[in-house]
């Protein structure tokens, strides 16, 4: 990042790594930020280190939270869901504007942070003779599954609308085999988070 927004030449500053007992600190706080990245940061409850950890591990919740892409592009990998990988041929599905204009085809990019800061949940060995280790161990955080919808995963943090020329054109398109009639739209989508206020994603002709 640029220490001083201001200077249009100023110095970058590469932020710190993330961990995560800072980034489980970080989400119990609220606090401006003053712009000084070394300052430590006086709060309840106590956030130990600086305000630039601080700043790297909202970065981190809000990229994680608020990335997102169309449906019919990824899948998941069927011998580990975690992983995605883009489709290919005829697999893969370039919506139009108006498809997109529905929350239902919109997904997460990145992997969900669960309540322990980790992306992917710790496995978990049954235990052998013990009732209640057992269902303690049934009752812990799940990995977030891939690619699911935002009207399934994330309903009520999000607001679409489609904006500008929202009327669909027809358009004939000539290929090698045949002619096509298409529909072409020069609206614009955009998806703004209600529980990021800032974070926008803006769709406009397959972009």
């Amino acid at each position: 990042m640029i220490e001083n927004p201001t200077k249009v030449s100023g110095d970058w500053h590469e932020l710190p790594s993330l961990d995560v007992p800072v980034l489980l600190q970080a989400q119990r706080i609220k606090r401006i930020i003053s712009g000084d990245l070394k300052a430590r940061l006086v709060t309840n409850p106590e956030f130990d280190g600086p305000e630039e950890s601080f700043l790297r591990a909202q970065l981190a919740r809000i990229a994680h939270a608020t990335t997102l892409m169309p449906t019919g592009i990824y899948k998941t990998d069927e011998a580990d869901p975690f992983v995605i990988a883009e489709m290919e041929g005829e697999e893969k599905v370039n919506k139009s504007t108006s498809d997109l204009a529905g929350l239902d085809n919109w997904v997460w990019a990145r992997p969900g942070i669960l309540p322990s800061g980790l992306l992917k949940a710790a496995e978990v060995e049954e235990a052998d003779g013990d009732d209640a280790e057992n269902q303690a161990a049934q009752t812990r955080e799940k990995t977030m599954d891939r690619l699911v919808p935002l009207t399934q995963c994330d309903e009520g943090n999000w607001k679409i609308s489609l904006e500008g020329l929202t009327d669909s054109h027809k358009i004939k398109v000539k290929t090698a085999e045949e002619i096509k009639v298409e529909y072409l739209n020069y609206g614009v989508n955009v998806l703004q988070s209600m529980k990021w206020p800032g974070a926008i994603t803006v769709q406009y002709m397959g972009k």
